[in-house]
């Protein structure tokens, strides 16, 4: 504890430089009222490590988490017998929270970002992304951020890498001089969002599974063999005559890729047949082999979404690196409903928006689109419709004992 008894005032007139004798640091002095002991301390850091600390806002006693995943990780940082300060504005942002060191209570020494699941859309709400992180870690602050759904999902986990980071930023000396950047914004042409954590496979709900491509190579084997069989080698995607070629290729994809909306479906079949466009004709081609599997009963259509008969959609797909649907008409609505409601029952009481938006980054979209919002929108109708959700003041809410 700092005691300052008296603290002698020298008014200056000096130009060039300014030398600040004293026996404490900056840091050693707790947050207090006293508005004096408040501007001694902001003078004393200033004088140490130099502009970098203007940037960060003057703590405020009253602020509060502005969502309950906020609670709930404060609720455990404090539980952990950490000092946290919700809310702190920092270069015209603000930082979730940010744990106070240990061995100088006015400084910090991890800041904290919450998003993902419970992402809040209130006044505090701001673009995460690059430039955004560059501007504060080049004003010396180190972050930690936590995902919402691995928090709820995988809470374990996500607290011991928590605890893993709040432990070695407070065991660094918190004297050591911050470092002086000036952020460069990047000239890559990257999305204006922070790039989604892929979430390892062991740590996946029951609903989740990634994205199992079949890629161009076996579809093309298959394609050869079959065309070589039928006395037709490299037959044409486009010949009349390929139809029955073009219906096995297609049937196998649905094997191992189904439910599959009908566009992507076409694009694979295109692939086995190295063809760079889907024009008409081979649209045309593909959808005539398609024909061909229903009359058989080796394929189902539902809308535009193929797949095997009396096969039960039961989990959601996240991309891989292998495969991504870069369009929200890409995910059949069956999957797109189980990821809504699977990650609504982790984090119950979410407004439309937030649900929407988790979704959207468990799929790997950056942004929540029109077109995406439309059409979790009508999803989230179906579930209500269905008997799955409910909406209410306390935001949307999954039945208790229903099933996505």
């Amino acid at each position: 504890m700092v005691t300052v008894a008296r603290l002698n005032v020298a008014v200056t007139r000096a130009r060039h430089r300014v030398e600040v004798v004293a026996s404490f640091h900056g840091a050693d002095l707790p947050d207090n009222a006293n508005k004096s002991v408040q501007h001694l301390k902001r003078y004393l850091h200033y004088a140490e490590q130099g502009p970098t600390v203007l940037a960060t806002a003057a703590p405020d006693a009253e602020a509060a988490p502005e969502s309950p995943f906020e609670e709930d990780v404060l609720a455990v940082l404090r539980d952990w017998g950490y000092d946290v300060q919700p809310q702190l504005g920092v270069a015209g942002f603000r930082i979730d929270m940010a744990v106070r060191h240990p061995g100088a209570p006015g400084a910090y020494a991890l800041g904290i970002e919450c998003d993902g699941a419970m992402y809040h859309s209130s006044r505090a709400a701001r673009d995460r992304d690059r430039l955004r992180e560059e501007i504060l870690r080049g004003l010396g602050w180190n972050l930690h951020r936590i995902w919402g759904t691995d928090w709820y999902r995988n809470r374990k986990d996500a607290q011991r890498r928590l605890r893993e980071a709040v432990e070695e930023a407070c065991a660094a000396d918190p004297y050591a001089p911050e470092p002086v950047s000036t952020p460069v914004p990047s000239t890559e042409q990257t999305p204006a969002e922070i790039a989604i954590v892929p979430v390892a496979e062991s740590d996946r709900s029951e609903w989740s599974r990634p994205y199992r491509a079949l890629g161009w190579e076996k579809p093309y084997e298959l394609k050869d063999t079959l065309s070589t069989a039928a006395g037709l080698p490299g037959v044409d995607l486009r010949d009349p005559a390929a139809k029955a070629v073009v219906a096995e290729v297609a049937h196998h994809i649905i094997t191992m890729e189904g439910p599959i909306e009908e566009d992507v479906l076409i694009g694979r079949v295109r692939s086995a047949w190295l063809l760079d466009r889907s024009g008409q004709i081979v649209q045309s081609s593909v959808r005539d082999a398609l024909s061909r599997l229903r009359k058989k009963n080796k394929a189902v259509r539902s809308g535009t979404v193929r797949d095997l008969p009396a096969r039960e959609v039961t989990f959601a797909r996240t991309p891989t690196p292998d495969f991504d649907r870069k369009k929200v008409s890409q995910v059949p609505p069956a999957e797109r409903r189980i990821a809504l409601f699977g990650i609504l029952s982790e984090s119950p009481g979410m407004r439309r928006e937030e649900l929407a938006r988790e979704t959207a980054r468990f799929f790997g979209w950056l942004r929540l689109g029109p077109d995406i919002k439309a059409a979790f929108d009508q999803d989230i109708e179906e579930l209500i419709g269905g008997g799955l959700v409910t909406s209410g003041s306390s935001g949307l809410l999954p039945v208790e004992g229903s099933a996505g």
